[in-house]
């Protein structure tokens, strides 16, 4: 059995990116969602919370453990902590991300049902350093006001959407650094039609070995 093919999944907030992933997951394709791994590395790293304390402080404490909302508030907004924010924790998520991508390949030998590993990637342009693992970047392109719409359901103001998005890269440069772009711009069905007919030429793709 080959290694899994890579697949890095992008787009911005609310560009339908989580519901592509969990869809691919159940076609057959193993997912790695890299916020989860943020989130579970700020609730057990040892070493990654104690260099956030020296750097922001025990205000960003509760009970012990990072509190992730006031983590948040310190550096949102600001482009210097959250530089700093990143200098500290990407390190830890992309080790852990090469070692999550590391057990699943060793798992594959053995199985022939994890084929295609979808990495979903928030900011394509912050995983310059493990890049190299994508055998291929898919992004996903909405229309602003159909990711307005998706953002209210989620409990987002439009001026919480509007931030976050200027924390986002634009379109032109989601298409300049993708390999492979798929419009959201209909209904979840026709997404999902979209989606599965570029799952099943890859998984042919892989199963000629090209």
């Amino acid at each position: 059995m080959s290694t899994p093919y890579i697949v890095f999944l992008t787009g911005g907030i609310a560009s339908g990116k989580s519901l592509v992933g969990r869809y691919l997951e159940t076609l057959g394709a193993v997912r790695i969602d890299l916020d989860e791994l943020y989130h579970e590395i700020l609730a057990s790293d040892t070493l990654c919370r104690q260099q956030l304390v020296t750097s922001f402080g025990v205000e960003i404490l509760s009970q012990g453990a990072i509190d992730r909302q006031a983590l948040a508030h310190k550096v949102f907004g600001d482009p210097y902590t959250l530089a700093e924010l990143e200098r500290i924790t990407h390190p830890f998520v992309f080790c852990a991300l090469k070692s999550r991508i590391q057990e699943l390949c060793v798992c594959s030998k053995s199985s022939s049902s994890q084929r295609m590993i979808v990495v979903e990637v928030p900011l394509i342009n912050k995983v310059s350093e493990v890049s190299y693992l994508a055998d291929e970047i898919l992004a996903l392109i909405a229309p602003l006001k159909a990711r307005f719409r998706y953002a209210q359901v989620r409990g987002l103001s439009r001026e919480q959407m509007c931030a976050r998005m200027r924390a986002q890269v634009g379109n032109s440069l989601l298409c300049h650094k993708s390999d492979t772009l798929i419009l959201n711009a209909g209904s979840v069905t026709m997404l999902k039609q979209h989606v599965k007919a570029w799952y099943l030429s890859r998984m042919k793709r892989i199963g000629k070995g090209l």
